[in-house]
């Protein structure tokens, strides 16, 4: 029985890790390469400040 509980918690854990990277990679911006932005185009912000 305790192998079982251990096996469990090992698929839990498991499968948290998974969860967790899938929802890190699709909450992370798309950037493509040649994407440009007009100027004075704001959406940086570093420590509260944004930055133009």
């Amino acid at each position: 029985m305790n192998v079982k509980i251990k096996t469990n918690v090992s698929r839990l854990c498991a499968a948290l890790i998974v969860a967790a990277g899938v929802m890190a990679a699709h909450a992370a911006p798309t950037w493509q390469e040649g994407t440009t932005y007009s100027a004075g185009s704001t959406g940086l912000s570093l420590y509260g400040r944004t930055l133009t």
